[in-house]
Protein backbone atom coordinates (compact mmCIF):
# COMPACT_ATOMS: atom_id res chain seq x y z
CA UNK A 1 0.00 0.00 0.00
CA UNK A 2 1.40 3.39 -1.08
CA UNK A 3 1.47 6.00 2.04
CA UNK A 4 0.92 9.41 1.39
CA UNK A 5 1.32 11.81 4.42
CA UNK A 6 -2.29 13.67 4.52
CA UNK A 7 -2.95 14.83 7.89
CA UNK A 8 -0.69 16.87 10.07
CA UNK A 9 -2.58 17.58 13.83
CA UNK A 10 -1.54 19.48 16.53
CA UNK A 11 -3.08 20.12 19.89
CA UNK A 12 -4.83 22.78 21.34
CA UNK A 13 -3.05 24.69 24.01
CA UNK A 14 0.09 23.24 23.17
CA UNK A 15 0.80 25.04 19.59
CA UNK A 16 4.01 27.15 19.44
CA UNK A 17 2.67 30.68 18.60
CA UNK A 18 5.58 31.97 16.78
CA UNK A 19 5.47 33.16 13.28
CA UNK A 20 7.97 30.59 11.85
CA UNK A 21 5.53 27.17 13.32
CA UNK A 22 2.52 29.36 11.55
CA UNK A 23 4.86 29.53 8.44
CA UNK A 24 5.17 26.01 8.19
CA UNK A 25 1.18 25.21 8.75
CA UNK A 26 0.72 27.71 6.02
CA UNK A 27 3.22 25.90 4.02
CA UNK A 28 1.43 22.68 4.32
CA UNK A 29 -1.95 23.67 3.71
CA UNK A 30 -0.46 24.82 0.53
CA UNK A 31 0.92 21.67 -0.05
CA UNK A 32 -2.44 19.88 0.03
CA UNK A 33 -1.91 18.51 3.62
CA UNK A 34 -5.05 19.08 6.53
CA UNK A 35 -4.01 20.58 9.66
CA UNK A 36 -6.22 19.54 12.18
CA UNK A 37 -6.63 20.99 15.72
CA UNK A 38 -6.95 18.64 18.50
CA UNK A 39 -8.85 19.88 21.86
CA UNK A 40 -7.84 17.26 23.98
CA UNK A 41 -9.61 19.40 27.27
CA UNK A 42 -13.20 18.80 25.04
CA UNK A 43 -12.32 15.47 24.28
CA UNK A 44 -11.81 14.63 28.39
CA UNK A 45 -14.91 16.74 28.61
CA UNK A 46 -17.15 14.08 26.67
CA UNK A 47 -15.41 10.97 28.49
CA UNK A 48 -16.37 12.37 31.58
CA UNK A 49 -19.85 12.76 30.55
CA UNK A 50 -20.01 9.19 28.70
CA UNK A 51 -18.06 7.12 31.04
CA UNK A 52 -19.49 7.25 34.79
CA UNK A 53 -16.59 5.99 36.78
CA UNK A 54 -14.55 6.10 39.80
CA UNK A 55 -12.14 8.88 39.76
CA UNK A 56 -9.24 6.32 40.76
CA UNK A 57 -9.57 4.69 36.89
CA UNK A 58 -10.49 8.01 35.60
CA UNK A 59 -6.82 8.72 34.13
CA UNK A 60 -6.68 5.52 32.37
CA UNK A 61 -10.08 6.18 30.60
CA UNK A 62 -8.59 9.00 29.11
CA UNK A 63 -5.60 7.78 28.05
CA UNK A 64 -7.44 4.84 26.41
CA UNK A 65 -10.22 7.34 24.94
CA UNK A 66 -7.40 9.77 23.58
CA UNK A 67 -5.46 7.16 21.87
CA UNK A 68 -8.71 5.57 20.34
CA UNK A 69 -9.44 9.02 18.79
CA UNK A 70 -5.93 9.37 17.39
CA UNK A 71 -6.63 5.65 15.50
CA UNK A 72 -9.78 6.86 14.11
CA UNK A 73 -7.54 9.93 12.96
CA UNK A 74 -4.99 7.80 11.33
CA UNK A 75 -6.84 4.44 10.08
CA UNK A 76 -4.70 5.25 6.60
CA UNK A 77 -1.44 5.83 8.17
CA UNK A 78 -1.25 9.29 6.90
CA UNK A 79 -0.95 11.43 9.63
CA UNK A 80 1.65 13.65 11.46
CA UNK A 81 1.29 14.87 14.74
CA UNK A 82 3.16 17.69 16.21
CA UNK A 83 3.33 18.22 19.88
CA UNK A 84 5.44 19.69 22.63
CA UNK A 85 4.00 17.22 25.75
CA UNK A 86 5.78 13.79 26.99
CA UNK A 87 1.79 12.65 27.38
CA UNK A 88 0.71 13.64 23.78
CA UNK A 89 3.75 11.71 21.93
CA UNK A 90 3.13 8.87 23.93
CA UNK A 91 -0.36 8.44 23.25
CA UNK A 92 0.65 9.51 18.91
CA UNK A 93 2.91 6.77 19.37
CA UNK A 94 0.44 4.00 21.04
CA UNK A 95 -2.23 4.78 17.48
CA UNK A 96 1.21 4.58 15.44
CA UNK A 97 1.56 8.53 14.36
CA UNK A 98 5.18 9.60 13.79
CA UNK A 99 6.11 12.65 15.99
CA UNK A 100 7.51 15.88 15.51
CA UNK A 101 8.36 17.31 19.04
CA UNK A 102 9.44 20.94 20.19
CA UNK A 103 9.87 23.11 23.02
CA UNK A 104 7.61 25.81 24.06
CA UNK A 105 7.93 28.46 26.84
CA UNK A 106 4.97 26.35 28.40
CA UNK A 107 6.73 23.31 29.13
CA UNK A 108 10.39 23.63 27.73
CA UNK A 109 11.14 20.60 30.21
CA UNK A 110 9.31 17.90 28.72
CA UNK A 111 11.28 14.95 27.94
CA UNK A 112 10.54 14.55 23.83
CA UNK A 113 13.05 11.33 23.66
CA UNK A 114 11.51 9.10 21.74
CA UNK A 115 10.14 11.66 19.06
CA UNK A 116 10.93 11.11 15.47
CA UNK A 117 12.78 14.73 15.49
CA UNK A 118 12.85 17.05 18.15
CA UNK A 119 12.81 20.69 16.70
CA UNK A 120 13.84 24.47 19.42
CA UNK A 121 12.46 26.47 16.54
CA UNK A 122 11.13 26.14 12.97
CA UNK A 123 12.83 28.95 11.07
CA UNK A 124 13.27 27.78 6.92
CA UNK A 125 11.19 24.31 8.06
CA UNK A 126 9.05 23.37 4.87
CA UNK A 127 6.12 20.84 3.46
CA UNK A 128 8.82 18.72 2.09
CA UNK A 129 11.15 18.44 5.45
CA UNK A 130 8.28 17.00 7.46
CA UNK A 131 7.52 14.96 5.03
CA UNK A 132 10.50 13.64 5.27
CA UNK A 133 10.08 12.87 8.96
CA UNK A 134 7.00 10.78 8.10
CA UNK A 135 8.74 8.59 5.44
CA UNK A 136 11.34 8.04 7.52
CA UNK A 137 9.02 6.93 10.25
CA UNK A 138 7.77 4.41 7.69
CA UNK A 139 10.90 3.60 5.86
CA UNK A 140 9.77 5.05 2.74
CA UNK A 141 12.63 6.09 0.40
CA UNK A 142 13.13 10.11 0.11
CA UNK A 143 13.80 11.78 -3.00
CA UNK A 144 16.94 13.77 -2.26
CA UNK A 145 17.34 16.41 -5.35
CA UNK A 146 15.85 16.35 -8.88
CA UNK A 147 18.04 17.62 -12.28
CA UNK A 148 16.94 17.60 -15.38
CA UNK A 149 17.07 14.25 -16.22
CA UNK A 150 17.35 11.94 -13.24
CA UNK A 151 15.77 11.65 -9.83
CA UNK A 152 18.39 10.99 -7.18
CA UNK A 153 16.70 8.61 -4.35
CA UNK A 154 17.49 6.73 -1.48
CA UNK A 155 17.65 2.74 -2.05
CA UNK A 156 14.55 0.78 -1.56
CA UNK A 157 14.61 -3.11 -1.76
CA UNK A 158 11.40 -2.99 -4.40
CA UNK A 159 14.59 -1.84 -6.83
CA UNK A 160 17.25 -3.97 -5.56
CA UNK A 161 17.03 -6.33 -8.96
CA UNK A 162 17.24 -3.62 -10.62
CA UNK A 163 20.97 -1.79 -8.66
CA UNK A 164 22.26 -5.48 -8.92
CA UNK A 165 21.34 -5.71 -12.66
CA UNK A 166 23.04 -2.33 -13.14
CA UNK A 167 26.15 -3.91 -11.35
CA UNK A 168 26.13 -7.00 -13.59
CA UNK A 169 26.83 -3.75 -17.15
CA UNK A 170 30.29 -4.95 -18.49
CA UNK A 171 33.20 -2.65 -16.93
CA UNK A 172 30.91 -1.06 -14.66
CA UNK A 173 32.89 -2.44 -11.36
CA UNK A 174 36.26 -1.68 -13.37
CA UNK A 175 36.69 0.99 -10.77
CA UNK A 176 34.72 0.10 -7.86
CA UNK A 177 33.97 -2.64 -5.84
CA UNK A 178 31.64 -5.38 -7.26
CA UNK A 179 28.74 -6.27 -5.03
CA UNK A 180 28.28 -9.50 -2.64
CA UNK A 181 26.71 -12.67 -3.87
CA UNK A 182 22.91 -11.92 -4.53
CA UNK A 183 21.06 -12.61 -1.11
CA UNK A 184 24.51 -11.41 0.93
CA UNK A 185 23.77 -7.89 -1.16
CA UNK A 186 20.31 -7.66 -0.07
CA UNK A 187 20.37 -8.83 3.35
CA UNK A 188 23.41 -5.58 2.67
CA UNK A 189 21.48 -3.38 1.35
CA UNK A 190 18.23 -4.03 3.54
CA UNK A 191 20.39 -3.11 6.57
CA UNK A 192 22.16 -0.28 4.75
CA UNK A 193 18.27 1.38 4.65
CA UNK A 194 17.49 0.63 7.87
CA UNK A 195 20.81 1.98 9.54
CA UNK A 196 23.07 4.47 7.13
CA UNK A 197 19.85 6.76 5.83
CA UNK A 198 18.74 7.34 9.15
CA UNK A 199 21.79 8.14 10.99
CA UNK A 200 23.47 10.13 8.62
CA UNK A 201 20.93 11.01 6.31
CA UNK A 202 23.29 10.64 3.58
CA UNK A 203 24.63 8.02 2.20
CA UNK A 204 24.87 6.58 -1.67
CA UNK A 205 21.77 6.59 -3.47
CA UNK A 206 20.26 5.56 -7.02
CA UNK A 207 19.82 7.73 -9.88
CA UNK A 208 16.62 7.16 -11.89
CA UNK A 209 15.32 8.01 -15.21
CA UNK A 210 13.01 10.37 -15.46
CA UNK A 211 11.63 9.26 -18.45
CA UNK A 212 11.77 5.81 -18.25
CA UNK A 213 11.65 5.20 -14.14
CA UNK A 214 14.44 2.67 -14.48
CA UNK A 215 17.39 2.93 -12.43
CA UNK A 216 20.50 3.92 -14.28
CA UNK A 217 23.34 4.84 -11.49
CA UNK A 218 24.48 5.00 -8.30
CA UNK A 219 25.67 8.27 -6.68
CA UNK A 220 26.37 9.78 -3.22
CA UNK A 221 28.01 10.73 0.00
CA UNK A 222 30.06 8.42 2.28
CA UNK A 223 31.68 8.84 5.56
CA UNK A 224 34.51 6.85 5.00
CA UNK A 225 38.36 6.07 6.74
CA UNK A 226 41.47 6.06 4.58
CA UNK A 227 44.84 5.93 6.08
CA UNK A 228 44.23 6.78 9.54
CA UNK A 229 41.98 9.99 7.89
CA UNK A 230 38.04 9.72 8.23
CA UNK A 231 36.32 12.25 5.71
CA UNK A 232 33.03 12.46 3.56
CA UNK A 233 33.58 11.31 0.20
CA UNK A 234 31.86 11.66 -3.33
CA UNK A 235 30.71 8.46 -5.35
CA UNK A 236 29.02 7.54 -8.36
CA UNK A 237 28.77 5.22 -11.55
CA UNK A 238 26.56 5.57 -13.90
CA UNK A 239 24.90 2.96 -16.66
CA UNK A 240 27.48 2.27 -20.15
CA UNK A 241 24.39 2.85 -21.79
CA UNK A 242 23.90 6.33 -19.97
CA UNK A 243 27.51 7.56 -20.50
CA UNK A 244 29.05 9.96 -22.06
CA UNK A 245 25.77 12.81 -21.98
CA UNK A 246 26.52 14.36 -19.47
CA UNK A 247 24.36 12.70 -16.67
CA UNK A 248 27.20 12.29 -14.43
CA UNK A 249 28.34 15.31 -13.98
CA UNK A 250 24.50 16.80 -13.92
CA UNK A 251 24.14 14.32 -10.66
CA UNK A 252 27.06 15.37 -8.96
CA UNK A 253 26.73 18.84 -8.87
CA UNK A 254 23.50 18.64 -7.38
CA UNK A 255 24.51 16.10 -4.96
CA UNK A 256 27.02 18.75 -3.67
CA UNK A 257 24.65 21.61 -3.92
CA UNK A 258 22.35 19.37 -1.59
CA UNK A 259 25.32 18.58 0.58
CA UNK A 260 26.69 21.64 1.19
CA UNK A 261 22.88 23.25 2.00
CA UNK A 262 21.46 20.67 4.15
CA UNK A 263 24.62 19.16 6.31
CA UNK A 264 26.72 22.64 5.68
CA UNK A 265 29.94 20.19 5.16
CA UNK A 266 32.92 22.54 4.19
CA UNK A 267 35.02 20.07 1.83
CA UNK A 268 34.07 16.87 0.05
CA UNK A 269 36.78 14.20 -1.18
CA UNK A 270 37.08 11.96 -3.97
CA UNK A 271 39.34 9.05 -4.51
CA UNK A 272 40.18 7.89 -8.20
CA UNK A 273 41.89 4.70 -8.83
CA UNK A 274 44.46 6.16 -11.49
CA UNK A 275 43.94 5.37 -15.22
CA UNK A 276 40.10 6.14 -14.31
CA UNK A 277 40.41 8.84 -17.01
CA UNK A 278 36.65 9.78 -17.42
CA UNK A 279 36.41 9.99 -13.71
CA UNK A 280 39.25 12.59 -13.47
CA UNK A 281 37.78 14.54 -15.96
CA UNK A 282 34.52 14.36 -14.11
CA UNK A 283 35.89 15.16 -10.71
CA UNK A 284 37.99 18.18 -12.27
CA UNK A 285 35.21 20.09 -14.27
CA UNK A 286 33.19 19.83 -10.96
CA UNK A 287 35.61 22.16 -9.19
CA UNK A 288 38.01 18.99 -7.34
CA UNK A 289 41.45 19.94 -6.99
CA UNK A 290 43.90 17.37 -6.96
CA UNK A 291 45.67 16.95 -3.51
CA UNK A 292 48.37 13.70 -4.11
CA UNK A 293 48.49 10.17 -4.90
CA UNK A 294 48.09 7.42 -2.03
CA UNK A 295 48.33 3.75 -2.15
CA UNK A 296 45.60 1.41 -1.08
CA UNK A 297 46.96 -1.92 -0.94
CA UNK A 298 48.79 -2.54 -4.67
CA UNK A 299 46.07 0.20 -5.88
CA UNK A 300 47.94 4.00 -7.24
CA UNK A 301 44.37 6.44 -6.07
CA UNK A 302 44.44 9.93 -6.77
CA UNK A 303 42.91 12.43 -3.73
CA UNK A 304 40.89 15.10 -5.03
CA UNK A 305 39.29 18.00 -3.00
CA UNK A 306 36.91 20.40 -3.82
CA UNK A 307 36.18 23.10 -0.82
CA UNK A 308 32.39 23.61 -0.50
Amino acid sequence: MDRTLKKAIYFKGQEKKDPNFLELKENLKNNGIEILEIDIDEIIKKIQEDKKRESKIKDKIQKISIVGYLKKINTKKDVIAFTSRKTMLKACHDAEIPVVGYYSENYYDENLMGAEIVFSGFKGLTSEDIEDVYKRYYKLPITICQTKRCIIKEMSLDRFDELYDLYQQPHFTDYMEPLFEKKEEYEYQKAYIENVYPFYGYGYWLVIDKKTDKVIGRAGVELKERQGETSVELGYGIHPKYQRQGIAKEVCKSILEYVKKEFGLDEINCYIENGNLPSIALAESLGFEHIKDVIEGKTLMKKYVIKM
